[in-house]
């Protein structure tokens, strides 16, 4: 059986990864004076819930890294500092490693396969991205507000969230979905 879904890119894969943003801000609380560390990660298939700020920050750090040039990714790094310096908080970083070993003539070494998101070239996660930096409020309350999460999974049973699905939510909030 072939599953369709509207608005989200298709593979033969199963894995899909929902990310949702609350709108209320009643439990967001953003830790003035501390530090965030942006860590790569992999984000693959299985089942996970990924809601501490550290997560979200990963997760949000290895899709810029897989997405995005080194100069484009210098500027979003200039951007969330910028955001997160205005309550105190420090911003670090990890940068990624890249196998020259795979690398092609004029072309960007690949990325080492440590970390990754499970068919990360999606436009749906770019909107996501450009969504995050283009709204430092949503930003934050993604990072800090124990409403905002990431669901990530499969549509093999059935666990994941998505656009047509009810939400196990009852208060405002956006669904972001990354398809297969």
């Amino acid at each position: 059986m072939t599953k369709h879904r509207d608005g989200v890119f298709e593979t033969n894969s199963s894995s899909v990864h929902s990310i949702c943003l609350a709108y209320t801000t009643e439990h967001t609380k953003i830790p003035s004076d501390s530090q965030l560390s942006f860590k790569l990660d992999y984000f693959g298939w299985e089942l996970n819930t990924l809601t501490t700020p550290e997560e979200k920050a990963s997760y949000f750090w290895t899709a810029v890294v897989y997405l995005f040039s080194d100069e484009v990714r210098e500027t979003i790094k200039n951007r969330v500092r910028g955001v997160l310096q205005l309550d105190n908080i420090s911003c670090e970083f990890q940068e990624p490693v890249y196998n020259e070993r795979l690398r092609e003539p004029n072309e960007r070494a690949p990325l080492s396969h440590d970390y990754g998101i499970d068919h990360i070239f999606d436009t749906d996660l770019l909107y996501w991205i450009y969504h995050m930096l283009s709204s430092p409020h949503d930003f934050k309350n993604f990072l800090f507000s124990p409403d905002s999460f990431i669901l990530t999974g499969n549509d093999n049973d059935g666990e994941w969230i998505g656009e047509d699905d009810p939400l196990p939510v009852d208060y405002p909030c956006s669904i972001f979905t990354k398809g297969n």
